[in-house]
């Protein structure tokens, strides 16, 4: 499945697309493991993951799609704070994702998440600094109050080529 990559590409239902920069990657929606979200997660997509777990090739930048539905009110915040790595043999190696969760959108804060709305996140995250064997991704985002609204992890193999 053929899926639009844009840069700077927090959305909400009532944000238009910004169209700046698009790229064409297939992406795959992968089995994960939800470890305490408040939000509903719906799905993860992996761009060129034909399998799973997905073989990921070190030095590269994979896209990273989350699905998630808004639920309740009383987590409302201005932050969104998201924290993704990598756990390889029990070693916990920080990712470098962008862009921000919370990048202004048309002058406003893409984070004043309404209950009931779907949201999707699109993100790239560069794996550098991995060993080629098999781990776990890890991805949360936080509000202000340090409330876990979104929490997954799904299972990787990283690979030289």
């Amino acid at each position: 499945m053929a899926e639009l990559i844009i840069k700077c590409i927090f959305f909400l239902s009532v944000v238009p697309f910004l169209t700046t920069n698009a790229i064409s990657v297939a992406a795959s929606v992968v089995p994960f493991e939800d470890c305490g979200s408040i939000y509903y997660l719906e799905s993860i997509e992996v761009s060129d993951c034909s399998s799973y777990p997905c073989r990921i090739v070190i030095g590269s930048t994979v896209n990273v799609t989350t699905n998630f539905l808004v639920q309740g009110t009383a987590y409302d915040s201005e932050q969104l704070v998201q924290n993704v790595y990598f756990v390889v043999s029990s070693i916990q190696l920080q990712a470098q994702v962008s862009p921000d969760p919370c990048t202004a959108v048309q002058g406003s804060n893409a984070c004043r998440l309404e209950n009931g709305r779907r949201v999707k996140y699109q993100a790239a995250v560069r794996v550098d600094n991995v060993p080629p064997l098999r781990g776990t991704l890890w991805w949360t985002m936080t509000n202000s109050a340090h409330e876990l609204l979104v929490c997954y992890k799904l299972t990787v193999i990283f690979t030289l080529a």
